[in-house]
């Protein structure tokens, strides 16, 4: 009996420091959750310590949603959205920055933490740690603005290559490419040159099997900004690969796009129509099951895509349909949906998946395919569908503070994943 009562008191005690121990932070201190896939979570909690973290957006007193999307440059602008709620609801506010296309992980972190900071301010201006807060101001060397010898024109080259191997197999992929973007606010143009190569070996018995792919081409877009709604624009195309049995195809469509809620809102919502019209001329590099070795297509799509980021989660949902002009039974449909909800504190729910109902396959070989082609994918196959989904579930509870950084092991745990 003696044993259990000092058990007793010894798990209240250890609990009452644990609680104290993973508060670690003024109870005067705001507390925040930051809603972000690509953030370095430790080194925020490390530099940004004047408050308090915690695991569920219900217990913040500010939930902090950080988005992200590509600049013309390369770089990326990001955008800190931070909604107030129980003592701060009637505090919001949004901070956009940039950084650039070279800038390291290091240094993307650190922009991060110094806006992440400045966005702060206001909330715990009306707290004792403001008291604390220092705040300075480093002139630029140069405030002049420099022109642009550039005229906002970004190329680029990359060149890259995989390999894997073991007794039995060998896997290698080569990829090389070269690109020209300029985007401003009236107009974006992107152009592109690639090529790549894939083979893989496997050995039988005493026999090596081999499969190879190539593909090649060049793709272009070009949109003009018509208003904060409304964009037009086309898309070309020349390409060749071998696993879709097309020596050469030439393509121009042009197309214009509604978006319902403004295109600055992007990186929150977004609701777009995207019609296209084009035309294409294909050279085969065998005999289709149509008996046709070139021939001339026109065809019509339309695009669907909705997208939310809010507090209580992500909702990104696309719908694409398109049909050739000659035949409307040759047709296309494709329903790709990515959902990330927080139902309810501490449980989320993911989602994704896409499905498509094919009737468009006119590149189709005439010759029946052999065992070795099916089972090593070199040509694409007749089907009428295909499908893909993930799903997941997840639960925290416990504590709902989320302070402290400890990288001992590597790594971070304080989640149960169903």
């Amino acid at each position: 009996m003696k044993f259990k009562t000092a058990m007793f008191l010894m798990l209240i005690f250890l609990s009452g420091f644990s609680q104290s121990s993973s508060q670690g932070k003024d109870k005067q201190s705001p507390k925040v959750f930051i809603d972000c896939q690509f953030c370095d979570m430790d080194f925020i909690r490390t530099e940004v310590n004047f408050v308090n973290y915690v695991y569920d957006r219900k217990n913040a007193d500010i939930h902090i949603m950080i988005t992200n999307r590509t600049t013309g440059s390369g770089g990326t602008e990001y955008t800190l959205t931070y909604l107030g709620q129980n003592n701060y609801q009637t505090k919001n506010d949004t901070i956009v920055f940039t950084t650039n296309n070279d800038d390291t992980a290091d240094i993307i972190r650190k922009k991060l933490v110094k806006y992440l900071k400045i966005g702060l301010v206001p909330f715990i201006s009306s707290t004792p740690i403001i008291n604390d807060i220092n705040i300075e101001y480093t002139k630029p060397k140069d405030a002049m603005i420099k022109k642009d010898r550039w005229n906002n024109w970004v190329f680029r080259t990359r060149i890259r290559g995989w390999f894997n191997g073991e007794k039995s197999s060998r896997n290698k992929y080569i990829y090389g490419s070269f690109s020209a973007d300029r985007i401003t606010e009236n107009w974006k143009m992107r152009f592109l040159l690639n090529a790549s190569y894939s083979e893989d070996k496997y050995k039988w018995e005493e026999d090596w099997i081999k499969t190879s792919r190539k593909t090649k081409g060049f793709s272009g877009t070009i949109v003009k900004s018509i208003s904060s709604h409304w964009s037009v624009g086309g898309y070309s195309r020349i390409n060749s690969s071998t696993f879709q049995n097309t020596k050469a195809e030439y393509r121009i469509a042009p197309a214009v796009e509604f978006n319902i809620f403004p295109y600055s809102e992007s990186t929150r919502k977004e609701f777009r129509f995207l019609y296209t019209i084009g035309a294409k001329y294909v050279y085969y590099d065998a005999e289709t099951i149509y008996f046709k070795t070139e021939e001339a297509l026109f065809d019509e799509s339309l695009e669907i895509a909705l997208k939310f980021k809010q507090p209580w989660g992500t909702v990104e949902t696309s719908i694409e349909g398109s049909h050739y002009l000659h035949d409307f039974s040759k047709n296309y449909l494709s329903i790709n949906t990515d959902l990330s909800l927080r139902v309810f504190k501490g449980f989320s729910i993911n989602l994704y998946g896409g499905i498509s109902m094919i009737h468009n396959q006119l590149n189709l070989r005439r010759e029946s395919p052999e065992m070795e082609d099916v089972l090593l994918r070199r040509y694409a196959l007749e089907t009428n569908y295909n499908y893909w989904t993930s799903i997941g579930f997840s639960y925290s509870f416990g504590s709902i503070f989320n302070n402290i950084v400890n990288p001992r092991f590597g790594g971070s745990s304080g989640r149960i994943i169903i």
